[in-house]
């Protein structure tokens, strides 16, 4: 709409807070439920990273440690991966709740079934 980055997320807060959504954007379960799997992430490529390092004798370090250095290293590559590819999502379902909260009308007009389902999912609130 032309709205400079700041007064974007003023206006949107505005149609929150005007709908009586403030509660459910607050609510961070997507952000909660993408940390956690962030951090499950880079512990299991962790946990892949010294089963590697181990079977194959593959050494991810000069150090005395190459266990903890395999750990380490593979912990931080997936956190960080994850976390890159994850942010995509959580940006992407703050754009559907904005969109939806600005227009559902076109919603309905364009995706009849998903209109009918986002709308029995915001009666629970």
């Amino acid at each position: 709409y032309g709205y400079s980055f700041w007064d974007a997320g003023f206006k949107a807060s505005e149609l929150f807070q005007a709908r009586g959504w403030t509660h459910v954007v607050s609510d961070h379960l997507i952000l909660s439920s993408m940390s956690m799997s962030t951090v499950v992430i880079g512990v299991s490529t962790a946990c892949l990273g010294v089963i590697v390092s181990e079977v194959d004798g593959y050494s991810f370090s000069a150090a005395h440690k190459p266990l903890t250095s395999a750990f380490l290293i593979s912990l931080l590559v997936g956190y960080y991966l994850s976390s890159a590819f994850l942010s995509i999502i959580q940006g992407s379902v703050s754009a559907i709740l904005v969109c939806y909260a600005v227009a559902p009308v076109d919603l309905h007009a364009n995706h009849p079934l998903l209109s009918k389902e986002m709308k029995t999912g915001w009666k629970q609130f």
